[in-house]
């Protein structure tokens, strides 16, 4: 990481090296009187490189277009100048993404704008999380199984439409309960749900099958996968539950040996 400028920068030198964003420091005409990056390949030279010269020199184009909007909507008074620019690669997953603001850089006495001071900061990865989380929410929302989600003490924070299908129990009516104190039947195996107990309080995933009742008081069957979700420091976080309706399967065993 660099910052190339005046001494005047230098006490700000160790501070800024741990600033992930990009910096230019923009006179009134225009000009770089100031640059830093520990973004690989946003300026078009090193960063020492770059006083004295303009925008368009120091940028690709279409992140110099967008600093120079920023900087007349400043200028104009706008409260809000950030600008988001997408850089086309030469495949889709080369793309990147960045968040623009620009600040007026004045005086400590009188206040007086000398320039404006630019952040250029890479949200590719956040677009792509974005954009992964709502693929994710997309398929858990219209997929046949039954998704559940729980606290460390399994009681209910989300289950998706399948689940409110299939139970009659909308995600509000049943948020912060436990499941088996509206799903179990007269039928339900308790052996089952005591696994289920079991391997949630010691924080290790199972896969059984378990007879649930709906609301209307009709049975049905489902295979269900638990697996407990960790933080970085290894505490359970949640419970993720998939629950695959294997009704037809089971009638179609007891048929057999009958």
């Amino acid at each position: 990481a660099r910052f190339a400028g005046g001494d005047h920068y230098g006490p700000l030198r160790t501070t800024l090296a741990a600033v992930p964003d990009a910096i230019l420091d923009i006179d009134l005409d225009g000009r770089v009187i100031g640059a830093h990056s520990r973004i690989e390949g946003i300026f078009l030279d090193p960063a020492d490189m770059l006083v004295g010269r303009t925008l368009d020199e120091a940028l690709s184009a279409p992140l110099s277009t967008a600093c120079k909007r920023c900087i007349a909507g400043m200028a104009s008074g706008k409260n809000n100048t950030a600008e988001l620019v997408e850089i086309p690669g030469d495949h889709p997953k080369q793309t990147r993404w960045f968040e623009i603001s620009a600040t007026p850089h004045g005086t400590p006495a009188g206040g007086t704008i000398l320039g404006s001071v630019l952040v250029l900061r890479d949200v590719t990865r956040e677009r792509e999380q974005a954009s992964e989380r709502q693929m994710l929410d997309h398929i858990v929302r219209h997929t046949n199984n039954l998704v559940v989600v729980t606290d460390p003490e399994r009681r209910l924070t989300y289950v998706n439409e399948a689940f409110e299908r299939k139970t009659g129990w909308t995600m509000e009516e049943v948020r912060g309960l436990v499941p088996a104190d509206f799903l179990a039947g007269e039928d339900t195996d308790p052996e089952v749900l005591d696994q289920i107990s079991t391997a949630m309080a010691t924080g290790r995933p199972l896969k059984a099958e378990l007879l649930n009742q709906n609301r209307a008081g009709e049975d049905y069957w489902v295979e269900i996968d638990i697996q407990p979700v960790r933080d970085a420091n290894g505490k359970i976080t949640s419970f993720h539950s998939v629950q695959t309706d294997i009704s037809e399967r089971k009638a179609a065993e007891k048929k057999l040996s009958e």
